[in-house]
C-alpha cells in the first residue's frame, strides 16, 4: 500500500499514515494492490484552511459623520459568516457584506466578527463619531449673534423701553 508514492503498513486492511498538508488544495492518493496482483488507487482532494478571513471596513472611512444612519459596508472571505456587535451582517456580494446601524452622539463603537467555512475566526474594531448637524437658527440668535450677546441686546432694548416709558409718564404729569 502507498499513499501519494510513499509505503505504508497494512494490517488486515487498515493502515494508518500522518502526514503535513499546507493551505489549500492537497491531492492525495491511496494505492493497494493485493496477493492475485489487483491494483486499486482512489484519489482525494483535502483543502486545508488555517489562514483567519481578513475584514476591511469599506465604508463609512471617515471617523465622524454628520448623519444619525449609516450603512457599514464590510469585505470578508468569500462563504464567511459576518456579525457586527452580535447581529448578522446581510450579504450584498460574493464577498461583501453591510450592516445598518442608527448611530448616537458621540463614538459608536462596532465589533465585526467574521468567521470562515474552516471555523477561523477575525475580530475587527471600528469607531464611528456622530456629530449632529446644527439646527438652523440654533444659537443664531439675532442676526447670527451668539445666544449671551443677543440677551445682553434684549436688556437693552428693554432697559430702552422701560426709559421711554418712563419719561413719557413724566411729561403726562407735568
Amino acid at each position: 500500500m502507498t499513499v501519494n508514492g510513499t509505503a505504508v503498513d497494512n494490517k488486515d486492511g487498515q493502515f494508518e499514515y500522518t502526514m503535513r498538508l499546507p493551505d489549500g488544495k492537497n491531492r492525495i492518493t491511496v494505492s493497494s494492490n493485493d496477493r492475485a496482483g489487483n491494483t486499486a488507487s482512489r484519489t482525494f482532494i483535502l483543502e486545508v484552511d488555517t489562514v483567519t478571513p481578513a475584514i476591511e471596513v469599506l465604508s463609512p472611512l471617515e471617523s465622524s459623520v454628520r448623519t444619525q444612519g449609516v450603512r457599514l459596508r464590510i469585505r470578508s472571505e468569500a462563504g464567511s459568516n459576518v456579525t457586527v456587535n452580535g447581529q448578522a451582517a446581510a450579504l450584498e456580494g460574493i464577498d461583501t457584506f453591510h450592516f445598518d446601524a442608527s448611530l448616537l452622539q458621540g463614538d459608536n463603537p462596532f465589533k465585526i466578527r467574521a468567521v470562515d467555512a474552516a471555523g477561523n475566526a477575525a475580530v475587527k474594531e471600528w469607531s464611528v463619531v456622530y456629530v449632529p448637524p446644527s439646527k438652523p437658527g440654533n444659537g443664531g440668535g439675532v442676526s447670527g449673534l451668539e445666544p449671551p450677546l443677543a440677551a445682553l441686546l434684549a436688556i437693552i432694548v428693554a432697559s430702552t423701553l422701560a426709559a421711554a416709558v418712563m419719561l413719557r409718564r413724566r411729561k403726562k404729569a407735568v
